[in-house]
């Protein structure tokens, strides 16, 4: 056997979080929060072969473990004004905890989007690893073929009391960063969803689709 440690890696596999169809109803507004996509080095021990450290009839066995960038990531609330079943534009909210490391199906619980609408979804993301690491959310694969519906449509990021605004059509321009996290910390983010009660008509019946990433990349120094 060689003397050389051998370190296993893996793909760290994450479910994609899907906001659409809900037992075979249709939706106006689809949205996709994406599998957050990240590669890391799993936990792994191995024992080398038994090899001499120094001279003389004493040896040490060489234990190698890898560090381990892992996290948690839910979605703490979500608010604003939606449609309520009277057809009215209400307030909105829902409290429960939801975890998205294991399914985003509820990562915003969005039926339909009219004007008046606004959905503000709290996330918290916490480092349950052993590395420190940095992320940021980005939106990315758009799809809408309704131009107007992309200008009306209002994104707003905050973090650490900055906030951005965005219209859905800027997409690929937004982008928020979180900063590093280290070991056993956690930070709060929120994303808002909202359509202006100005739009008019060419906002109706049009479907929406995009993607909201979130990457996280392990960093060595403070």
């Amino acid at each position: 056997m060689s003397n050389e440690p051998r370190i296993r890696t893996k793909l760290k596999k994450i479910p994609q979080f899907i906001i659409g169809p809900k037992d075979g109803e249709y939706r106006k507004l689809k949205i996709v929060l994406v599998a957050i996509t990240l590669i890391s080095i799993s936990s792994a021990a191995l024992v080398t072969a038994t090899k001499a450290l120094f001279t003389g009839k004493e040896e040490a066995p060489t234990h190698v473990v890898t560090g381990k960038l892992d996290f948690e990531f839910y979605r703490t609330k979500v608010e604003g004004q939606a449609l309520t079943a009277e057809g009215y534009v209400d307030d909105y909210a829902d409290n429960t905890q939801v975890n998205l490391t294991e399914s985003g199906a509820d990562a915003f619980d969005i039926d339909l989007l009219v004007p008046g609408s606004t959905y503000t979804a709290t996330f918290n993301l916490k480092n349950v690893g052993t590395t420190a690491f940095e992320s940021n959310i980005s939106f990315i694969n758009l799809e809408c073929d309704n131009q107007y519906l992309l200008e009306q449509i209002v994104i707003t990021t905050e973090f650490n009391a900055v906030t951005e605004t965005y219209s859905l059509s800027e997409y690929a321009t937004i982008n928020l960063e979180l900063g590093h996290l280290a070991v056993s910390e956690d930070l709060d983010f929120k994303v808002s969803l909202s359509l202006p009660s100005t739009a008019d008509n060419k906002a109706q019946d049009s479907d929406v689709k995009f993607a909201i990433k979130l990457d996280a990349v392990q960093v060595l120094n403070k």
